[in-house]
């Protein structure tokens, strides 16, 4: 059931990501064109965000093909976390292009160069409402896989980026202020620091195997535990495979010797519990009669 919710999930992603991925290419040509025309910092840097932006959704996409390829005696997941990785990547290059947007805007803050005003500020509202759709297009998909979510980011700091050209070029049209340019660039440059930051972070913490946001992995053990006949919940692990993915492993001990059927039993509400409950699509429980020979007589309680 997870993995075809999965597969449904990862056709819709690439649908809204071909989509996108056309539109962004289409404004990124007309943005640069724009930029170099009008000497525009702000327009220049959202052109080279829509550059990333295009590597971008080009990389989710070709992770999405690479994780459909099925799993294999040395990948027994298959190449799902491909996906993680993906986004990884793109919240990287979110960083390293906003250093590089934040470096130029200091350059400019030192010798403002005349901007051409009007064509930019036209520029800067025709990509604002290319991106804005983007933007809307990949808004679902983006909330069940961070591979998309990433890319989405991408495209929602672009749309918000562009409308602080448009705020620039409106301020230099109407004031012949060329330093809202460089000051527009910065503020763009923070705001895509934070977004990528926040990616790659959320990206780690899929690859380290840390427990899934929104998963409370000690509410989830207590809950094991009041089931009936079981008396402890140990080297309990959950973990995402890929966005919308969830794993868990644990060893349940029982409270007494039961019959095959009774614990065929307990262990059928336990797979409802953690599926059920805490939306966890691949589970896998062991069930102990008795309790291992630890050396120190104790079980181990990740």
């Amino acid at each position: 059931m997870g993995e075809q919710f999965t597969h449904h999930r990862r056709g819709e992603s690439k649908r809204a990501l071909t989509i996108v991925l056309c539109i962004i290419t289409a404004f990124f040509v007309i943005e640069a064109l724009g930029g170099h025309f009008t000497h525009s910092l702000a327009l220049l840097a959202d052109a080279g965000h829509l550059l990333t932006d295009v590597g971008a959704l080009a990389l989710a996409l070709l992770a999405f093909r690479i994780a459909e390829r099925p799993a294999t005696p040395r990948r027994t997941y298959g190449n799902l976390r491909v996906e993680i990785v993906a986004a990884l990547v793109n919240g990287v290059t979110l960083l390293v292009v906003a250093v590089y947007i934040g470096y130029e805007a200091f350059r400019r803050f030192v010798a403002p160069p005349e901007v051409l005003s009007l064509p930019m500020l036209l520029v800067a509202i025709t990509g604002f409402a290319g991106q804005s759709v983007s933007a809307l297009v990949l808004h679902r998909s983006s909330q069940e896989s961070l591979n998309v979510h990433a890319a989405f980011v991408h495209v929602a700091t672009d749309a918000v980026q562009s409308l602080g050209v448009v705020a620039a070029g409106a301020f230099m049209l109407a004031f012949r202020w060329y330093l809202a340019d460089p000051i527009i660039s910065m503020v763009i440059a923070v705001l895509i620091t934070w977004t990528g930051l926040r990616i790659t972070w959320a990206s780690l913490h899929v690859l380290m195997e840390g427990t899934p946001s929104g998963v409370d992995a000690s509410g989830l053990r207590r809950a094991m535990e009041k089931v009936a006949g079981v008396k402890e919940v140990h080297d309990l692990h959950i973990w995402t495979i890929t966005s919308g993915y969830n794993a868990l492993s644990a060893h349940v001990l029982l409270e007494r010797e039961l019959s095959m059927e009774d614990a065929q039993s307990v262990l059928s509400v336990l797979h409802t519990i953690a599926s059920g409950d805490y939306g966890i699509q691949h589970v896998t429980i062991q069930i102990e009669a008795r309790p291992p020979e630890w050396p120190d007589g104790r079980h181990p309680r990740p």
